[in-house]
């Protein structure tokens, strides 16, 4: 177990020094992981002994979220003045990410979902629509009556 803490704490050292030698705006612990994955799908899985000492460490996981908990309950009268805020940020954050990240997709692709853009991907698809009219017959749905 000793050499997966070893190899952990290696991995976060060498995603530090990386950081700041490059001077990459990203933490050096996230690049740690980053280089741990790369070496993980490597190697096509963890070493025994990465393994066991990462078993050890998510059993104690649950403590590492208790003094953030804590700080919330020695908040609450804060959290509750600006809950009105909160909800509003945390949904526009949420509406904001997911227009973007819908629109960066789009443009990623190169290309839009039928239906999307202002035309149907059907007939069947247009609630307007008669089942029962040439689709070409009357262009624009004008009525020339």
């Amino acid at each position: 177990m000793i050499e997966g803490l070893i190899g952990l704490l290696a991995a976060q050292l060498a995603g530090t020094l990386l950081a700041a030698l490059l001077g990459l705006p990203i933490p050096g612990p996230v690049l740690g992981l980053v280089l741990l994955l790369a070496y993980l799908l490597l190697r096509r899985g963890p070493p025994p002994g990465l393994n066991r000492a990462a078993q050890t460490l998510l059993a104690y996981l649950p403590l590492i979220l208790i003094p953030p908990s804590v700080g919330l309950m020695e908040h609450l009268p804060l959290l509750a003045r600006q809950a009105l805020l909160l909800v509003a940020v945390i949904v526009g954050s949420t509406l904001l990410s997911l227009a973007v990240c819908g629109w960066l997709g789009q443009r990623l692709l190169g290309q839009h979902a039928p239906g999307v853009g202002g035309e149907p991907a059907s007939p069947a698809a247009d609630p307007d629509a008669d089942p029962g009219a040439d689709p070409g017959a009357n262009p624009g749905g004008r009525q020339d009556g």
